[in-house]
């Protein structure tokens, strides 16, 4: 009996889910990237800000977390008025999370995400 092979685990093993930089094609493309980042970004900042300026750390919970980009793209959400955040460049520190739980079904790619972002 063959091993079935796993499209994800296969990608993973070759690198393809490490902290590579983006590119003009593939996962990481430049114009997929800014777009969907750029939109996301703008949509969890007000929620981020409520929740900095009434004291609070946030706990986030990641499903389908996979190498852990949800994680990076949340903590390089720069501040809509930077001025309220002199010190940092972006809104979300590490300081400021409580808790980070990022659920992945594919063991290769949680165990990508733990490299990453340990």
């Amino acid at each position: 009996m063959s091993e079935e092979v796993n499209f994800t685990t296969k990608a993973v093993s070759l690198g393809f889910y490490g902290n590579e930089e983006s590119g003009l094609t593939g996962k990481k493309d430049n114009v997929r990237k800014f777009w969907e980042e750029m939109s996301t970004k703008v949509y969890c900042r007000g929620l981020i800000e409520r929740v900095i300026k009434g004291g609070k750390k946030i706990t986030i919970l990641d499903l389908g977390s996979g190498s852990g980009e949800g994680y990076r793209l949340l903590t390089q959400i720069p501040p809509s008025n930077p001025k309220d955040s002199v010190e940092n460049d972006f809104l979300l520190t590490r300081a400021g999370i409580k808790e980070y739980l990022g659920i992945e079904a594919n063991k290769a790619m949680a165990e990508q995400g733990r490299l990453n972002y340990k």
